[in-house]
This record gives C-alpha cells, structure tokens and sequence, in this order.
C-alpha cells in the first residue's frame, strides 16, 4: 500500500544518514535492515564481500559494481525479485535517484496490487 511504501521510504532515509547518532558510520547491516528487519543476516556478507562496508561506500560505488552485487545477491545469496527491487529502490534513494526510486516503489505497488486482486 502506500502507506507501507511511505513508511519504508522513511526508514530507508533515516538509515541512510551517513553517520549514526553517536557518530560513527552507519554500516551497510544497518541500511539493510532499515530496508527489511533480518536482511543484513541474509545480504550484508556480499555486500562487503565487494568492500561496501558502510552507507557512504554505497553512495560513492560506481553503478556496474552495484549491479555486479545485486546479480550476486541473486545467484549466491537467493535473493528473491522481491528483494532486489527493494534493494535497488533503496539504492537509488540513497544515490539521490529520485527517478529510479520512484520506478521501484511504483512496480513495487503494482505487484502489490495485483496480489490483492488474486
């Protein structure tokens, strides 16, 4: 819904914040699971395993090695369409895509509606 889609995008921007409130940087476990509780478990690893430890190296990778973790998300870490399209929403959020984002949450809704129909 779009209350669910708002809700999210908040979270996801709160999280994004490139330092926590205690001043260190924020890591990219916590952009995760701002995105979905219990997705850092799942995705974090690979994440890292690419040297994307924090937010601020998530804003500064250039595109092709973002696709390159998300393809690897997909076939080593069994992500889901589901999950990269939230992932990827989130990404061009963070990036300042607004553009993209919007195209996520809008596919995002679609399916969603479309679920309810079923």
């Amino acid at each position: 819904t779009a209350a669910t889609t708002a809700a999210a995008t908040s979270s996801i921007a709160t999280a994004s914040a490139a330092q926590t409130v205690d001043g260190s940087i924020a890591e990219v476990s916590h952009f995760l699971d701002a995105i979905r509780p219990g997705w850092a478990w799942k995705f974090a690893a690979t994440f890292e395993d690419f040297g994307l430890e924090t937010v601020e190296d998530l804003r500064e990778a250039p595109q092709y090695e973002l696709e390159d973790v998300l393809n690897r998300l997909m076939s080593q870490a069994k992500a889901g369409p589901a999950h990269l399209r939230r992932i990827r929403g989130a990404l061009a959020e963070l990036r300042g895509d607004s553009e993209a984002a919007a195209a996520s949450q809008q596919q995002q809704q679609q399916q969603e509606e479309e679920q309810q129909q079923e």
